[in-house]
């Protein structure tokens, strides 16, 4: 808990040597203790050292339910439901960092919606949210996870070609937006920006998700990407205020 503690004031990573000299641990014991944290996602070791991991922030979420974070998230997605009139969700990497898990979930108006429930979970490589998260993941595991995974057609959409996903989420991290159309649900269009938790976005703890019947996405394509990418900076930022080390 000490070393998770330590990690979790830094905005920046702490390497080994000034993980080891904070808690007066030898280098060789504290790595035998980061390898579970890193394999089971509570940690992550980038070139700046070792960060927070979706497991810990997704663990921090839960057990604060009722923080001022999560009180204040809520009506920040209802309030893009509402300007979107489509459902509208924050998502972040589940347990198996295979699949994102829909975390909360804001009911658009349209009486035609997506409906999806909290505690859902979609696979990374063929939904907007997914593809969003992964592109904002450290190189290896973006890597590991490709290798490992028995990609599928869910839909005649759906791309499972490694090589077009790693393309597409350079695309992604270009533009700053994932856009799927038909790769999961045949008549659905997805649209997710990614949620930093840290000034420096290059890791990705979640997204805020939509998704459109494809007739109305088609006719305001922009319309519904700019919102999104809006509801992802706006929780972003508060994110970054309600992490910032004191």
């Amino acid at each position: 808990m000490r070393i998770l503690e330590i990690i979790a004031k830094s905005t920046e990573g702490v390497g080994l040597a000034q993980l080891s000299q904070s808690l007066v641990i030898p280098k060789t014991s504290l790595f035998n203790m980061l390898r579970p944290l890193v394999a089971e996602g509570y940690l992550l070791q980038l070139e700046s050292g070792y960060v927070l991991g979706p497991s810990s922030l997704r663990l921090s979420f839960r057990a604060s339910r009722h923080s001022a974070f999560l009180r204040s998230m809520r009506p920040a997605l209802e309030l893009y439901a509402s300007r979107l009139g489509e459902t509208t969700a924050f998502v972040m990497l589940d347990e198996t960092q295979a699949h994102t898990e829909y975390m909360e979930v804001a009911e658009g108006s349209r009486a035609i919606r997506y409906v999806v429930r909290a505690g859902e979970t979609r696979p990374l490589y063929c939904t907007s949210a997914g593809l969003a998260v992964m592109a904002w993941q450290p190189a290896h595991q973006v890597t590991q996870y490709l290798e490992t995974t028995d990609l599928q057609k869910v839909t005649p959409q759906t791309v499972i070609d490694r090589a077009a996903i790693m393309e597409k989420l350079e695309i992604i991290r270009r533009e700053g937006v994932c856009v799927t159309k038909g790769e999961y649900s045949e008549d659905v269009c997805g649209i997710a920006a990614p949620v930093f938790c840290r000034p420096r976005p290059d890791l990705a703890v979640g997204a805020v998700t939509t998704g459109i019947p494809m007739h109305r996405a088609t006719v305001s394509q922009d319309f519904y990407t700019n919102l999104v990418k809006k509801a992802a900076a706006d929780i972003s930022a508060e994110l970054v205020r309600s992490y910032a080390p004191s």
